[in-house]
């Protein structure tokens, strides 16, 4: 088993604008755990239990308490689903409801077609009688996208401050469908949800899947032009995000990962368009389409 050196902050971020006002505070870091396999995420429930979750790649997610101490059994383990893990997010309400996400590429069946490459949306509680174990016979499929390529695959979920609904970031087609994120693209390539981000509802089930899509998303009134679901759209592959707290409390911002010569860091914004593959950061990477890439279809 490879080991990995997992870094952490050790503060606590609900207390660390306060003691900024207060002094001059050393953000320090500390080893958490030398005995983790490849691990990717970092998440804290909300629910006050000071508890961490770390999820490994291969699909196998930590609980490490409030002293620094790994649980013998771990929280969540669906190596049997997991092709990769990439994202996990916990209800607002998990507290109560004990509902969180799980985010993560896959292999549709049969395994040796051409196109058994998915990437899913599942949903799962905590156990009842043990919170420190998933309930795994509770999983739900939310949202089940088909990949063209096996690279790639990244992607993000993350909760907003509307509470019920959940940001669900999805990489590009790649080379698959050459602009898709032009406004003026033809309508196989605007109904993609690949390279888009996407907003739904997961506190509601719709008639054809199994989340709602919330009533003021950008594009609920042109159903034959895009998908409902898409709140933005004009990403590569937006890998990690993470929500501001102080003076712009709320925000979203996003990494998208660059393809050959620049990285850039996303505000969250409905309707807007990120330029791919026209424009990669401010730069122009496609010629032919990086002028005709509109700023928002708002």
């Amino acid at each position: 088993m490879k080991s990995v050196l997992l870094l952490v902050f050790v503060f606590k971020l609900d207390l660390l604008a306060q003691q900024l006002k207060k002094s001059s505070v050393c953000i320090c870091m500390e080893e958490l755990s030398s005995n983790l396999d490849n691990p990717l995420i970092i998440q804290n429930a909300g629910d006050g239990t000071e508890r961490l979750f770390v999820g490994e790649q291969k699909g196998v997610v930590h609980i490490f308490n409030q002293n620094g101490v790994k649980c013998t059994t771990p929280f969540l383990n669906i190596t049997d689903k997991v092709k990769g893990l990439l994202g996990l997010a916990f209800h607002p309400n998990f507290s109560v409801n004990r509902r969180f996400f799980v985010y993560y590429s896959s292999r549709a069946k049969p395994k040796n077609s051409s196109d058994d490459r998915v990437t899913r949306l599942h949903e799962f509680r905590a156990s009842r009688q043990n919170p420190d174990i998933a309930d795994t016979s509770s999983g739900r499929l939310i949202m089940e996208i088909q990949q063209p390529f096996s690279n790639h695959n990244g992607g993000e979920i993350i909760f907003g401050d509307d509470a019920i609904f959940i940001y669900f970031l999805e990489m590009e087609e790649q080379e698959v469908l050459k602009e898709m994120h032009i406004i003026d693209s033809t309508v196989k390539e605007r109904l993609s949800l690949l390279g888009k981000i996407l907003r739904i509802d997961i506190n509601k089930i719709g008639k054809r899947q199994g989340y709602g899509i919330p009533p003021d998303n950008p594009l609920m009134m042109k159903p034959r032009m895009f998908r409902p679901e898409i709140y933005a759209y004009g990403v590569r592959n937006i890998w990690r995000c993470g929500k501001e707290s102080g003076r712009h409390n709320g925000r979203i911002l996003c990494g998208d990962v660059g393809h050959t010569r620049s990285e850039e860091i996303d505000v969250l914004k409905k309707g807007a368009n990120y330029g791919w593959k026209g424009r990669e950061g401010f730069e122009c990477y496609d010629n032919k389409t990086c002028g005709k890439t509109v700023d928002s279809f708002n």
